[in-house]
C-alpha cells in the first residue's frame, strides 16, 4: 500500500516521507475500510504533538479523510460497501456526557485521525464507522476533503463558543487559509458585517467573492487604522486568529468593548505577551477554540448541501508531490485548501 508516513527522526518541519510498502490497515468490528479518493492537508500534519494528541511512530499523516467503503465491519450496520463517504477526524467514545454536549476534546478516548491513528494519506485507511458522514449533494470527492477541520473549526468559534450576531462587526485574520475562507462565509450567514485581512490584492478579490463586505491588506502599513476607521472608531466584536499570539499586539487595540479574540491557531507560536490592562480596562475575552465535533460537522455538510458554503479548493495534487503541497502551505501563496490524492 502506498502513503505518506511520518518517522521519529523527523521534526515538526519535515514532511512526511512517501512509501509504497506501508501495511495493510487491520478491520475492527465496529470499523470501515475507507479507499482513499482524497485526503486534504493541514499544518498539524507536521507536527508530533498538537492539542494533547502525541503521534505514535511511525504514522500515517492525513486528517480530513474522503472516499468509498471496500468492506465493512461485523457490528457496522447502515453502512455498506461502495457507499462514498467523508470521515469525521475526531475521535471519542461517541455517547459520554462530553461527546453528548460536543465536548469531544473532553472525553477520555479522544484523538485525531492521523496523530492517534493512522490517518488519510494512504490509499486505504481503517476508521470507526461512527465517524463517517455522506459527501453533501453537489460536491466532489476533492472538495469533500477540504470540509471537516476547517469548516468545523470556524463553525465552533463563530457559533458555539463566540456566538455572533448580525448586528456584530467580525474581523478573519489569516483569511485567505482555509479556516479563513471558511469563518468569512459562516460570519456572512449569521449576518454579520465581515471584514478580512490578507496579504494580496488577488486573494482580497477572492475574499469579496466569499461575503467579506471589506478587505484589508497586511501589507500595508496603516491596516489597523483603516479597520478603525471603518468601525467608526469603534472597533470590531469578534476577531478570528489563526495564527496565534505574535500578532495580539495588533490584534486588541482594535476590539471593541467587550470584545473577544477566538484564537484557534499557533502557527507564529504559543505564548503570549499582552497588554493586560488594555484587556482589563475594555473588559476583553480571549477564547482557545479547538475543531469542532460531530454535531457541529452535521450542521455544516447540511448547509453545505443547501448551498449556503462554498467549499475553496486551492489544488490537487498527488501523495508523491507532498512536499511542494507543504512548500505551498509554509510561503502562504494558497487560497483555501491543497487536497492529495493517491
Amino acid at each position: 500500500m502506498r502513503g505518506l508516513i511520518f518517522q521519529k527522526n523527523n521534526n515538526s518541519r519535515d514532511v512526511p516521507d512517501f512509501s509504497s510498502s506501508l501495511p495493510e490497515p487491520k478491520l475492527a468490528k465496529d470499523h470501515v475500510l475507507v479507499g482513499v479518493h482524497a485526503c486534504a492537508i493541514n499544518h498539524a500534519d507536521l507536527s508530533p504533538y498538537f492539542g494533547g494528541v502525541t503521534r505514535g511512530f511511525p504514522r500515517v499523516t492525513g486528517m480530513d479523510i474522503c472516499g468509498e467503503i471496500l468492506s465493512v465491519g461485523k457490528d457496522v450496520d447502515h453502512w455498506s460497501e461502495g457507499d462514498q463517504v467523508l470521515v469525521d477526524p475526531v475521535l471519542s467514545c461517541g455517547h459520554c456526557p462530553d461527546c453528548s454536549e460536543s465536548r469531544e476534546r473532553d472525553c477520555p478516548e479522544f484523538g485525531l485521525l492521523g496523530m492517534s491513528q493512522d490517518g488519510g494519506h494512504a490509499e486505504q485507511v481503517a476508521v470507526p464507522a461512527q465517524n463517517l458522514h455522506r459527501v453533501p449533494r453537489g460536491v466532489s470527492l476533492v472538495e469533500a476533503a477540504a470540509i471537516p477541520l476547517a469548516f468545523t473549526t470556524a463553525w465552533r468559534l463563530l457559533q458555539s463558543r463566540a456566538r455572533v450576531s448580525g448586528e456584530e462587526t467580525v474581523l478573519v485574520a489569516g483569511a485567505s487559509g482555509a479556516v479563513g475562507c471558511a469563518a468569512v462565509q459562516v460570519a456572512k450567514l449569521a449576518g454579520c458585517r465581515v471584514f478580512a485581512l490578507t496579504s494580496t490584492e488577488w486573494k482580497a478579490q477572492e475574499l469579496k467573492s466569499l461575503g467579506a463586505s471589506r478587505v484589508f491588506l497586511s501589507s500595508e502599513d496603516d491596516w489597523q487604522d483603516q479597520v478603525l476607521k471603518a468601525t467608526g472608531r469603534r472597533g470590531v466584536d469578534v476577531i478570528v486568529d489563526p495564527v496565534g499570539p505574535v500578532l495580539w499586539d495588533s490584534f486588541l487595540p482594535l476590539l471593541a468593548a467587550r470584545g473577544r479574540l477566538m484564537s484557534c491557531g499557533t502557527l507564529g507560536g504559543s505564548r503570549a505577551d499582552l497588554d493586560l490592562k488594555l484587556v482589563q480596562d475594555h473588559e476583553l475575552s480571549i477564547h482557545g477554540v479547538s475543531p469542532g465535533g460531530r454535531k457541529e460537522l452535521s450542521r455544516v455538510l447540511a448547509l453545505i448541501s443547501l448551498g449556503r458554503f462554498r467549499v475553496v479548493v486551492d489544488r490537487q495534487l498527488p501523495f508523491q508531490r507532498a512536499s511542494e503541497a507543504y512548500e505551498l502551505l509554509e510561503t502562504k501563496g494558497i487560497f483555501g485548501k491543497i487536497v492529495l490524492t493517491p
